[in-house]
């Protein structure tokens, strides 16, 4: 009586072939995500997070306290959305993630047309400046 032959070994052999190019489509695939995007510019200053564990309390307790600074440590600074100087004169705020200043209407701004988001680090947590004067 001749021996039966299953055609599971046939039906391997030509799946095989589909499998091997399935797989290299899928790794080409994943190599090529990042493709699309531009590169980004090494030679650009991105803020770094601040998370860290803080000597009194937790993080999100100290960066609810206001900035106290003199009027003199704004000399130089510029608002981080509209480029102006910063006057001691009007409310400022400050990012509480990447320190960056900002005038009270910009934030009012930056509410409306970023989603409530700082401009430079994306954060959200936004702190009022005291300003006192000796």
């Amino acid at each position: 009586m001749p021996t039966s032959r299953t055609s599971t070994g046939t039906n391997v052999a030509r799946l095989l072939p589909f499998v091997i190019f399935a797989a290299i489509g899928l790794f080409l695939w994943i190599v090529n995500q990042g493709r699309g995007q531009p590169a980004r510019d090494w030679r650009a200053w991105r803020p770094k997070s601040r998370a860290r564990a803080w000597p009194h309390g937790t993080a999100r307790e100290r960066d609810d306290a206001a900035s106290i600074l003199r009027p003199g440590d704004l000399a130089g600074l510029r608002d981080a959305y509209s480029g102006a100087p910063l006057d001691a004169s009007t409310p400022l705020v400050q990012c509480a993630n990447c320190q960056a200043f900002y005038h009270v209407a910009s934030t009012t701004i930056l509410g409306r047309d970023n989603a409530g988001r700082c401009a430079s680090c994306g954060g959200r947590d936004f702190r009022s400046v005291v300003i006192v004067h000796d």
